[in-house]
């Protein structure tokens, strides 16, 4: 049961790094796929929101301060990369994060519709869709969990 606790502590820290980045970038900051990739994988191996919160500020700095002077420090990003996995290892991690990030964008575009459709009075059509998205989120959350058992 301790494994499961450890994979939910991980996905949180995604969820975190994941939203502190989209924060940042509705501010202008600028992070490259490759910066998200690695930052996404370095907070799946934290237990610390601190430490994924500094890591992802210091790559945002970075970046800024490389588009006002050029690229200054190319492989700074390679630090928080984490190394030793073995293939199947990187390629799980790798799904478990593509995972939660889609059902960060799928929380998001639900968010939306619900906004929309409050927005055009379709008050009547609403409840009836809710209902519906809340359903297929139960279901994703049942089958994500036995996925990651």
């Amino acid at each position: 049961m301790r494994e499961a606790g450890v994979v939910s502590l991980n996905i949180r820290m995604v969820r975190e790094c994941y939203q502190m980045m989209d924060l940042m970038e509705k501010q202008d900051f600028v992070f490259t796929q490759e910066d998200k990739r690695i930052l996404l994988g370095y907070a799946f191996h934290q237990q610390d929101l601190d430490c994924v919160h500094d890591a992802v500020i210091h790559i945002a700095a970075v970046r800024e301060k490389e588009k006002s002077q050029g690229n200054l420090e190319a492989g700074i990003i390679e630090q928080y990369a984490i190394r030793g996995e073995s293939e199947l290892q990187e390629r799980i991690k790798e799904y478990i994060i593509q995972l939660e990030v889609a059902n960060i964008n799928q929380e998001i575009a639900n968010q939306l519709l619900v906004k929309i459709l409050q927005d055009k009075n379709v008050d009547y059509e609403l409840d009836r869709m809710l209902e519906e998205l809340r359903k297929r989120e139960d279901e994703k959350k049942k089958e994500n969990e036995a996925v990651r058992r």
